[in-house]
């Protein structure tokens, strides 16, 4: 195999710094993600990527025979002109979600009792959690897997039963466990209530939720533990108040390993119509 002439040149061209800059953007939030337990708004990494496709485009026709950095900021210029245009032309359909109006304190004045938040947090979970053919389970009962099974979505693969649990009363679950129904449902009802509900809340956190909002910030802090959603910006947007963006960013939380998983993008979507009733209401 014989390179071209010129390889050097060739790697300061346009078109190839584009190309590293989007594997950047591309691998970039889900490094930020193992390093901070954080998601970045898609929307923005979309933003980006567009923005160096039209750079790369344009690039692709222009000398740079004498790069500089004057021709570099033109090119700039001319691509967030460009980018900002059609984000314009698409802006109704993809902000639609994003524009859902902010909450005030209303009838939801005060933060909710537990009671109040299982009413929206166990029937969500249990749609979720530990439950459907999917698991195979070894012995399903009205669709609960009460033999324990090896969850292979979980990094490493780990031994769960029930709605998902992976340790009871302080034990972790072994393969050959089995539970009743109402040993289940007992479980869920405690654990949700003493490990992860209300632990995501923080000093700073506001002094009134709804329980539609509660109740999925408890179900995420069930599915990828309350010290991400701590860091969440989420989070971050529910303690200011704003309820909606809220509902919004916690739908980031759809992938396993750094992976898109299709059943996590349900999840979070179903959350999301719970948590904006709350808003809307």
């Amino acid at each position: 195999m014989k390179l071209i002439p010129n390889v050097k040149s060739k790697m300061r061209a346009y078109s190839i710094c584009t190309l590293i800059l989007i594997g950047v953007v591309f691998y970039g939030p889900e490094q930020y993600f193992a390093l901070t337990g954080d998601v970045i708004d898609p929307y923005h990494v979309g933003y980006a990527m567009l923005f160096l496709i039209v750079f790369g485009i344009i690039g692709w026709f222009i000398d740079q025979t004498l790069p500089s950095i004057l021709r570099t900021m033109k090119l700039a210029g001319i691509s967030a002109v460009i980018t900002a245009v059609l984000l314009w032309l698409v802006s109704a359909p993809v902000f639609a979600m994003g524009e859902a109006p902010k909450s005030d304190d209303g009838p939801n004045s005060g933060l909710p009792t537990w009671e109040q938040t299982a009413v929206y947090a166990l029937p969500l979970t249990k749609q979720w959690e530990g439950t459907g053919p999917t698991f195979k389970c070894s012995q399903s009962k009205r669709g609960i897997c009460v033999r324990a099974y090896l969850d292979t979505v979980a990094e490493p693969d780990l031994p769960t039963i029930c709605y998902g649990e992976t340790s009871h009363t302080g034990t972790r679950v072994s393969m050959g466990d089995v539970r009743t129904i109402e040993q289940c449902e007992a479980g869920l009802y405690r654990i949700m209530r003493d490990l992860y509900w209300k632990k995501y809340r923080t000093g700073v956190t506001i002094s009134h939720m709804p329980p539609q909002v509660d109740a999925v910030f408890t179900d995420l802090a069930w599915n990828v533990g309350p010290y991400a959603v701590l860091r969440s910006s989420a989070l971050k947007s529910a303690n200011r108040g704003d309820f909606a963006d809220a509902c919004y960013r916690h739908t980031f939380y759809n992938k396993s390993g750094g992976v898109f998983v299709r059943g996590l993008s349900r999840r979070r979507s179903a959350g999301y119509k719970v948590c904006m009733s709350g808003v809307d209401a």
